[in-house]
């Protein structure tokens, strides 16, 4: 389980959801320029989809050949 997280609302349902399945989890701390911590608020920076890319190719890595 791989999430991608907003710096500016860290919430743990998902790792803990997860974690609960027996399914192993990474998550992606997003810089979004927000500085209040709000679930509404838009991200005032674009996605680093290049970053996020990396990211997955560290964490294929740890997974079981399919």
């Amino acid at each position: 389980m791989f999430e991608l997280v907003a710096e500016h609302h860290q919430n743990p349902c998902n790792l803990l959801m997860g974690l609960q399945a027996g399914l192993p989890y990474w998550g992606k701390l997003m810089p979004t320029g927000q500085q209040d911590d709000d679930h509404i608020a838009q991200s005032e920076q674009p996605l680093d989809i290049a970053s996020v890319l990396r990211e997955l190719d560290q964490i294929e890595q740890y997974l079981p050949p399919v």
